[in-house]
């Protein structure tokens, strides 16, 4: 595990029993603290951790410069971050014995799209525990990320306007790079989004949330208008919530009464009330799938958990979370 400023460092939170991962992925020129800190207050550890008592909390940090995020044609960094990310949840979910956990994931700004990738770079992988990270991703939050679809103009337009937010004059070379490298940005959100539609109404289902930013962003006092406007921000087709704060300030909070941190923690604990239930099979039964029961040996297997009938009497059972019937129950293959 990563100690410091990058990685996935210890967790911020813990608890046992715990019955979902909750990651935080900060955006350009952020870091894995000081994104989600205000007035001392690192509010994933000092807050959430309260609020939402049945998560493991972590914070992933990476170097997250505008060329590393948004690149030229030749760079693929956020496919770097994505694999790092993945690869480190991985390896800490396996160490834990954790590996089937839901994750619920909170990005800002262009970390977003290093969760994008994460999802469409390993729900296909051969290595298991790396695609079973991707699979598990089942909630995504997104604060002020840019949806531009598969236009590239308009890719190009974000990345004047974060070069702006940088206070980065716009080098016209600098600003050709970036909209070149607009072409894999483009084709990564197509990718997501088809992959949102494939994995609807499956166990592997997404769902997400758009936060936009509801204040227009000022430097020395001039208004720089919205880094990632409403329209920019919000996926069609899915929910969204405006935050009263700018692209900077919609990750801060310092108090649990703030309204824009209520806005946030009550979509995230909706989500860890959710994904605790047990997903039912189709018909009605509980999947039992790597749950330990004592129970008899019926038919010459050791199934666990009875659902309904009887040893004697038969009936169906549920074994790895398939329903099959008792060898001894009416109609049953003999």
């Amino acid at each position: 595990m990563a100690h410091g400023t990058l990685g996935l460092c210890e967790p911020l939170s813990n608890p046992e029993g715990a019955a979902v991962d909750i990651v935080f992925v900060h955006g350009l020129t952020g870091s894995r603290v000081s994104t989600w800190s205000d007035n001392g207050v690192f509010w994933p550890k000092d807050l959430l951790a309260v609020d939402v008592p049945k998560a493991r909390i972590f914070s992933f940090g990476y170097r997250a410069d505008v060329v590393d995020l948004w690149g030229g044609p030749s760079q693929s960094r956020i496919d770097n971050h994505a694999d790092d990310l993945v690869t480190q949840l991985a390896g800490i979910r396996t160490h834990t014995k954790t590996a089937d956990r839901p994750i619920i994931l909170v990005a800002h700004s262009l970390g977003g799209l290093v969760c994008e990738q994460a999802v469409v770079s390993h729900h296909n992988r051969q290595e298991e525990d790396t695609r079973n990270v991707a699979l598990n991703i089942k909630r995504i939050a997104f604060l002020g990320t840019p949806h531009e679809g598969s236009d590239k103009a308009k890719w190009g337009e974000a990345a004047r306007r974060f070069l702006d937010m940088i206070h980065l004059e716009t080098n016209e070379t600098l600003l050709k790079n970036l909209v070149e490298g607009s072409e894999k940005l483009s084709y990564l959100q197509r990718e997501f989004l088809q992959l949102l539609r494939r994995r609807a109404k499956t166990e592997s289902e997404i769902e997400i949330m758009c936060f936009f930013e509801g204040k227009k962003y000022r430097l020395a006092k001039k208004s720089m208008g919205y880094v990632v406007p409403e329209k920019s921000a919000c996926v069609p087709g899915y929910p969204s919530i405006s935050l009263h704060a700018d692209h900077v300030t919609m990750t801060k909070f310092d108090d649990k009464e703030d309204e824009n941190y209520q806005r946030v923690v009550r979509v995230l604990q909706s989500w860890v009330e959710a994904l605790q239930k047990p997903f039912q099979q189709p018909g009605g039964h509980q999947n039992l799938a790597n749950t330990t029961f004592n129970a008899p040996i019926i038919g010459g297997f050791g199934i666990g958990q009875m659902i309904g009938g009887s040893p004697t009497t038969g009936g169906q059972y549920t074994f790895n979370g398939l329903p099959f019937m008792n060898p001894t129950s009416p109609g049953a293959n003999t």
